[in-house]
């Protein structure tokens, strides 16, 4: 059960399959705030989108290539939605938010709706998101964008860089193989 000073359920999705989350947006009219909420990793699909870690150009950095991919195919999916109710209510507030890579996909699909629409009253809360951002990017994006993370949660550190200083024998053989293989930046 929601709680309902955030609204009713306005557009959701329940498809998970690589690059795509699942997500639904509820709408406040008691806080004329829109809700966005974007579920992190749960299946071994989003496992494998979390380790598409390589670097992709974004909006003058680089942002980590699952969760460019999961961003793009959300912000499509929601931008009608969005880009309508900004248009008939451009004081309208909006709030996206998620955990691990859904915190990841919240933070780059608020910084795709703040490049698309400039005066977008747009937040991002996310917690403990995957490791995503270029130095530059997580800079530029401090204005609109805060970051939690609770003790003893994970998921922010898994760097790839913080994987390969693991001791040998912390991680399968075949699987510290395969991460080498792909620690790079293209």
């Amino acid at each position: 059960e929601l709680p309902k000073q955030i609204g009713k359920i306005v557009l959701e999705s329940r498809n998970s399959d690589l690059f795509k989350i699942p997500f639904f947006i509820t709408d406040s009219k008691e806080l004329d705030t829109i809700f966005i909420t974007c579920r992190g990793t749960y299946c071994f699909k989003d496992c494998l989108v979390d380790m598409k870690a390589e670097a992709a150009e974004f909006q003058n950095g680089l942002l980590h290539k699952g969760v460019y991919k999961t961003s793009k195919a959300l912000y499509a999916t929601i931008f009608p939605y969005i880009n309508e109710v900004f248009n008939n209510n451009s004081d309208k507030k909006f709030i996206i938010t998620g955990h691990s890579l859904g915190g990841g996909v919240a933070a780059a699909v608020c910084e795709m709706f703040h490049d698309s629409i400039k005066d977008i009253n747009m937040k991002c809360i996310c917690f403990a998101p995957c490791a995503s951002f270029s130095h530059e990017l997580l800079e530029s994006t401090k204005k609109w964008c805060k970051s939690y993370t609770m003790e003893g949660d994970f998921v922010p550190f898994c760097t790839f860089r913080n994987i390969v200083d693991l001791p040998q024998d912390s991680i399968p053989s075949t699987l510290r193989l395969y991460l080498k293989k792909i620690i790079k930046k293209r």
